[in-house]
């Protein structure tokens, strides 16, 4: 197999101490077997950041020569470069659920392509992404908040990294990851929730019971099928979940289960689907008709659930 040609632009890292400043370069050399090495070379004498480009360019050429690229196959990179075709391949590769895609489309336009955007590659070091952490904690973003961008961004300097946009990521997660803690969740208590059922609308209090007794998400009741719920063995089978309308996978592997089916649920149930207009194997428990299907009630329709 042809051996598969590969620009280095490697970066500049700066360094400041007590008695100075110093610049590293970072960039990767061929391995005698093939493959990539990274290497690290802290320059002694260097008053600039422009001049340790200089210094850079130069430990490049011979090794961008030998792979049979040169500097004028490339223009610089721009962070937001990464951000069209490689990240939708990336996503479209790993089957990223619509859910997914959706919080990461979030994250990306209000903090990361802002920050991030126009810098170049070469430009990003550990500092930028300690800067950019601390710009989102002045923010008053929760820890989990910010934990989730932080594993977004990781997973961005991971895809540039493979793409030889930069020799090593920048992320360093002892000081960059940010620790969360943990809470207790608050639940009701079982007087609150026997009060909320009985006060609820008729329509609404067979899937507030199933909540109660079975504690799914409420995507996943919302997915619930009547194929799903085994009233012989007294269980359901938890396959799906619904998010804005659309039926898809849930979570994770371990999301997928099967769990019992109480009696008074069995009765609560029954009841249901002798009320229900779609009574057919593949019809959704709780669901909007049309005339000639059923299909599932919008999780946002049904913020009380979220509560």
């Amino acid at each position: 197999m042809a051996r598969r040609m590969t620009f280095q632009q490697g970066i500049v890292v700066e360094r400041k101490y007590a008695h100075g400043t110093a610049f590293i370069l970072r960039y990767r050399i061929r391995k005698p077997n093939g493959g990539w090495q990274e290497k690290g070379e802290t320059l002694a004498d260097c008053s600039s950041k422009k001049a340790a480009l200089k210094v850079l360019s130069a430990r490049l050429q011979n090794i961008n020569e030998k792979n049979g690229r040169t500097a004028s196959n490339q223009t610089e990179r721009k962070f937001g470069d990464l951000l069209g075709s490689k990240w939708s391949q990336y996503l479209d590769n790993q089957s990223v659920k619509p859910s997914t895609r959706y919080a990461y489309d979030s994250i990306l336009k209000k903090w990361i392509k802002p920050f991030f955007g126009e810098l170049l590659f070469e430009d990003i070091d550990a500092d930028t992404i300690g800067r950019f952490m601390a710009h989102l904690a002045q923010k008053k973003l929760s820890a989990k908040y910010r934990r989730n961008v932080y594993n977004l961004l990781k997973v961005l300097f991971e895809i540039a990294v493979e793409y030889d946009l930069m020799p090593a990521s920048p992320i360093r997660p002892r000081v960059h990851r940010p620790e969360t803690e943990r809470r207790r969740l608050r639940v009701f208590t079982l007087e609150q929730m026997l009060a909320i059922i009985e006060h609820s609308d008729p329509l609404y209090r067979a899937a507030l019971e199933t909540l109660a007794l079975t504690g799914l998400r409420a995507g996943e009741l919302l997915a619930l099928r009547w194929k799903d719920c085994d009233f012989k063995n007294c269980r359901f089978t938890i396959s799906n979940t619904v998010w804005r309308g659309n039926l898809q996978t849930t979570k994770t592997e371990a999301s997928d289960r099967t769990i019992g089916m109480p009696e008074p649920l069995v009765q609560t149930f029954t009841a249901h689907r002798e009320k229900s207009d779609f009574k057919d194997a593949e019809n959704f428990v709780f669901c909007q008709g049309t005339e000639s299907r059923s299909i599932p009630i919008h999780s946002e329709d049904w913020e009380f659930i979220r509560r």
